[in-house]
């Protein structure tokens, strides 16, 4: 058995719970999801961690050499680089959340395949902007930090924070265009604010204390990597999705047609 296999046959059914067990709520539901999934969580962030690196090794030569040119060229590779693996990993967490059976090395597969191309511009795009504002953050010392900026840089993170998170979460249960999903990720927010403002407050609290008590941070970090913050806001944002969307009974249909023919 390795690190990412398991000798179980894809062909055989996976874990899950019963479809008759009452769902949770609140803390006790994403105590039962972590409780039963964490591991494949864990898996599954630490590749998106891998898909990541590129991109935070450039931004960290790009903020050393104070270099824009280099900023938006480590934005875009970076970005295109870590977008499958961030889709994969939001594939791996919305199953978990809809409870739904299977073994975790194949469905990922499956789901890094499927949406693979298409995360590319996505990506791209979140990089540069999440590496331009990385950037400035970094360069505030030099700047005349203005009320005007301060806010347009706050209102910058939550807007592009929100939108992405909920991009990554419609392109692993979703076939739309990014045009598409942006719009839905922006009437999401509008319908769901104070959600949205948790999620983000979730990845600004936890990268910004991993950043601030960093080294001995890195240790924490070793377990909870990418995917726990992840998790948590995906967790706050799922409602919505689920409720506008009807998710989960989309997707029922989906598998009882394809399993039909």
């Amino acid at each position: 058995m390795g690190l990412f296999f398991s000798s179980d046959r894809f062909t055989r059914p996976g874990p899950g719970v019963r479809p008759d067990a009452p769902r949770k709520k609140g803390v006790a539901r994403l105590a039962e999801i972590m409780g039963r999934d964490m591991w494949n969580f864990f898996r599954a962030g630490f590749l998106a961690f891998l898909g990541c690196l590129p991109f935070i090794i450039g931004m960290f030569f790009a903020v050393e050499t104070h270099a824009l040119l280099f900023m938006l060229l480590a934005g875009i590779i970076g970005g295109l680089i870590a977008g499958p693996e961030l889709s994969a990993m939001a594939d791996t967490v919305l199953r978990s959340l809809r409870d739904e059976a299977g073994f975790w090395w194949h469905t990922y597969v499956q789901a890094w395949k499927r949406n693979a191309r298409f995360c590319l511009l996505p990506g791209a795009v979140m990089g540069i902007l999440v590496g331009m504002q990385f950037f400035v953050l970094c360069n505030l010392g030099k700047l005349t930090v203005t009320t005007g900026l301060a806010v347009a840089l706050l209102l910058g993170i939550f807007i592009s924070v929100s939108i992405f998170l909920l991009v990554w979460m419609q392109s692993a249960v979703m076939n739309l265009s990014f045009g598409n999903m942006i719009r839905n990720a922006v009437l999401l927010i509008l319908i769901s604010p104070v959600r949205a403002l948790g999620a983000v407050a979730v990845q600004i609290l936890y990268w910004g204390a991993i950043w601030l008590w960093s080294p001995v941070s890195l240790v924490i970090f070793a377990l909870t990597g990418v995917w726990l913050p992840f998790l948590l806001s995906v967790f706050l944002l799922y409602k919505p999705l689920e409720k506008n969307f009807e998710l989960e009974k989309n997707i029922s249909t989906l598998q009882a047609e394809k399993y039909a023919d």
